[in-house]
């Protein structure tokens, strides 16, 4: 049986946005929304 991923919120898909720091040796984490968020902001809806 195949179950839809928006049937389980649990199991949703998110985006984080970050900015790699090479020289730190660091990522930074700036921002995580969820896949209907990123597809609105950057016109995939």
């Amino acid at each position: 049986m195949l179950v839809s991923r928006d049937s389980n919120p649990a199991r949703r898909t998110h985006t984080a946005f970050y900015d790699v720091l090479e020289a730190d040796g660091e990522v930074r984490v700036i921002g995580i929304v969820d896949v209907d968020e990123a597809h609105k902001r950057y016109g995939f809806d």
